[in-house]
């Protein structure tokens, strides 16, 4: 039903971009989002109308449709800019709870190859899916389990997911803020096939690392992006300010390695950029697949970090409109003409044009 939009094209955007970089790199701007609607409290209507409870996690299903996880709402939204309307997709919104109606403190969503939608539900520290096409079914626990264990493995605070599809079989991704791991799962069975950071300590690996053995600190977002040969997670090690990846070493087990982030951590691996760029705490990941790169949200510094596949980057900061506060990028999603949308912590949705992103 919903093809997995951050892979369609990576393959050859990998071999393109490594010549022609898909934006000014190596600058730092300020541009002013065009704010689009919203606002604190519950409210379905036309999107000026509409009011959201701090969202952290929203994506694009086409280019008009856009479905927000409403974290302090407790429920799931949609919100069609075809009609400019807004309105409940799932959840009972402004009742928390923990059953196959309600949610709480939903953090993040991701559509899966086999059509499912699957949810951080972080209050409840579960991972729920939800057929939209079976809206009657409800909210589905998925439970991640350990063989070995003979059992289920207790999530903490899954705050992000993402899926991809390998080797013909869906796959869900958890990052766990609490426990400071990261799981890939079968989206089937459940069975984890790979993590980072078993031992569930937080902390800091100077250097490339089979993952499982690998210290993170608060993981607060992950995006996969595979198609064919290349299968990497971009995730944000958001106290070790870091975006990382986990790619599949020899073993078919988890390689951790930096990307882009802190210059203390940074400062003895090869072939990074020139400057190095600083992240402060890292928080929320977008990628567009016009452009094939990221976009990292920074909102302790109401940045954001537009990061190329071949580490390049350029850092735009939020200026308010009309006078008002500067946004924190909070909830990130780039829709099919590459332009960024996100929400702010005053829950408005904003919009930044694919032009003031690429530097054009």
């Amino acid at each position: 039903m919903f093809p997995n939009a951050r892979t369609a094209h990576l393959a050859q955007l990998l071999v393109f971009l490594v010549f022609f970089p898909a934006f000014a790199a190596g600058e730092e701007v300020s541009e002013t989002p065009e704010i689009l609607g919203g606002g604190v409290g519950y409210a379905n209507g036309t999107l000026g109308e509409a009011r959201f409870s701090e969202p952290q996690g929203m994506i694009f299903v086409s280019s008009g449709e856009l479905w927000v996880a409403d974290t302090f709402n407790h429920c799931l939204r949609r919100i069609d800019f075809d009609t400019g309307s807004v309105s409940t997709l799932a959840g009972r919104c402004e009742e928390a709870g923990n059953d196959d109606e309600r949610l709480y403190f939903p953090a993040d969503l991701a559509i899966c190859p086999d059509g499912r939608l699957v949810i951080a539900d972080l209050g409840n520290g579960r991972v729920v899916t939800w057929n939209p096409d079976q809206p009657q079914d409800g909210f589905t626990d998925f439970y991640v389990t350990d063989e070995a264990l003979g059992g289920e493995i207790a999530l903490k605070k899954p705050i992000a997911v993402d899926c991809a599809l390998e080797n013909d079989r869906t796959v869900v991704f958890i990052a766990d803020a609490e426990a400071h791991r990261i799981f890939q799962a079968d989206g089937e069975t459940g069975i984890w096939m790979r993590q980072a950071n078993r031992s569930g300590e937080s902390g800091y690996n100077p250097f490339q690392t089979e993952a499982q053995a690998a210290r993170l600190d608060t993981p607060a977002d992950l995006l996969a992006l595979f198609s064919g040969n290349q299968k990497t997670v971009f995730f944000a090690d958001s106290r070790n300010e870091l975006l990382q990846t986990l790619r599949v070493g020899e073993t078919s087990e988890w390689i951790i390695g930096h990307y882009i982030g802190n210059e203390d951590f940074s400062a003895s691996l090869e072939n990074l950029p020139d400057p190095l760029t600083t992240l402060k705490r890292p928080y929320r990941l977008a990628y567009s697949e016009r452009d094939a790169f990221l976009v990292v949200g920074l909102p302790l510094d109401n940045r954001v970090a537009v990061v190329g596949l071949d580490r390049s980057v350029r850092l735009v900061t939020l200026n308010g409109a009309g006078g008002e506060n500067p946004p924190r990028p909070a909830a990130l999603a780039v829709d099919g003409e590459g332009n960024l949308y996100g929400f702010d912590n005053s829950s408005k949705l904003w919009k930044l044009e694919r032009g003031s992103l690429r530097g054009e």
